[in-house]
């Protein structure tokens, strides 16, 4: 396991670069983004998820469906004050917005925490679906949103415990294994 802060020149590559010799805002522009403090600002709801990047409408259905969106309610008027605007309306818009991204990596970080158990699992499931054959990191709370991951790591006060596929997750790291037997969550 390595810290990031011991990381040197030449231990990770981006695009087939060394990190190090690659401009930070260049990387940046190649990675699509949603967390769990989810940022809507005033404007409709497509401009919201789109950003004005001119996408059609039949990539911001699918994004939308991806996301659980109405699709129909893409040119209502968004209030990013408004109480109306729940914190998990606001991760939807995250999810589709990083969804609609042309990005190289995308990062799905803790997003998923105030849908229920079905939802997470559906909404993970979309996503992969949507980026089938892109590089895509979840951070999940729930280890049944990541079981049909191609690697997983099990992370505890930032140390990875155990890394591998679901199957050889519950076999070699109790606590992952725990985890899954009641239910995903600890």
């Amino acid at each position: 396991v390595v810290c990031l802060t011991d990381l040197k020149p030449g231990m990770v590559t981006f695009n087939g670069r060394d990190l190090y010799s690659l401009d930070p805002s260049y990387v940046r522009s190649r990675i699509a983004y949603a967390g769990d403090d989810a940022l809507t600002f005033n404007g409709t709801l497509r401009e919201n998820i789109d950003v004005w990047r001119g996408n059609s409408d039949e990539t911001l259905k699918e994004v939308c469906e991806a996301s659980f969106i109405d699709f129909s309610q893409l040119n209502n008027d968004i209030d990013s004050d408004s109480p109306i605007l729940s914190i998990n309306d606001r991760r939807k818009i995250s999810i589709a917005r990083a969804l609609i991204s042309d990005a190289d990596v995308y990062i799905f970080d803790d997003c998923f925490n105030g849908f229920d158990i079905k939802t997470q699992i559906q909404i993970v499931d979309n996503i992969r679906s949507v980026l089938k054959g892109k590089t895509v990191i979840f951070v999940v709370q729930n280890a049944l949103c990541s079981k049909n991951s191609d690697n997983i790591a099990f992370i505890e006060r930032r140390t990875v415990i155990a890394s591998g596929p679901h199957e050889e997750m519950i076999e070699k790291c109790q606590m992952y294994s725990e985890m899954v037997r009641y239910g995903g969550v600890a």
